[in-house]
């Protein structure tokens, strides 16, 4: 928020912070979801997903890879956001 508020100018600050609350909210809905559907894919998708495979060995391996290569994508787009240090 405080990023937030930096970075829009004063009459748009108001939909900037309330844009980072609502992406908050969303992100506390869809990311427990996502991670329960892609859990334990062995049961859920045994047409993909093999028995007796890594996949089966590993039952949470899958959300947590889609979630760190999600974290990794968000943290090389980072570098391209303007700093806010005023000189």
């Amino acid at each position: 928020k405080a990023y937030a508020s930096e970075l829009f100018r004063e009459e748009h600050q108001a939909i900037g912070l309330s844009t980072v609350s609502a992406a908050w909210g969303i992100g506390l809905i869809i990311g427990p979801a996502l991670g329960g559907y892609l859990a334990q894919p062995v049961e859920k998708y045994p047409h993909i997903f093999t028995k007796d495979s890594f996949w089966d060995k590993f039952p949470y391996f899958l959300p947590n890879l889609i979630i760190s290569a999600f974290a990794f994508v968000v943290a090389i787009g980072c570098i391209w956001i303007p700093g806010t240090l005023h000189n």
